[in-house]
């Protein structure tokens, strides 16, 4: 789990000055791995939230993700996930196109688990 500044970084110098600092162009304030159950209950709050979604390339004009996952088997990225509660939306990537979802629900299981993991 990874807590974003919702800042969008433009310059590249900045990026290949701080490769592990961002995460898909956001600046990472916090992050931690986590466990089998908090990861099933931060899945299981964006599905239930997820009003619908569509492929869709680059950003919508507001998107500000605060969170972002990360899902990685044996050490290899699986898919990655950016969540803007304020906006209420989010971005899968994974294998194929992007999918953007609206979401309509699920910040409080999101900030009671980064809070479980001391993140702020």
């Amino acid at each position: 789990l990874f807590l974003l500044k919702p800042h969008w970084e433009e310059s590249e110098r900045q990026l290949k000055a701080h490769p592990k600092g961002y995460f898909r162009r956001y600046p990472i304030r916090s992050q931690a791995a986590l466990g089998r159950n908090d990861s099933v209950r931060l899945f299981k709050a964006l599905s239930q939230s997820l009003q619908r979604y569509s492929s869709s390339d680059g950003r919508s004009t507001g998107f500000a993700p605060g969170y972002a996952l990360r899902l990685e088997r044996k050490g290899a990225v699986e898919a990655e996930l950016l969540v803007s509660f304020e906006s209420t939306q989010l971005y899968y990537f994974g294998p194929g196109r992007p999918l953007h979802g609206q979401l309509r629900g699920g910040a409080d299981v999101f900030q009671a688990v980064a809070a479980a993991h001391g993140l702020r």
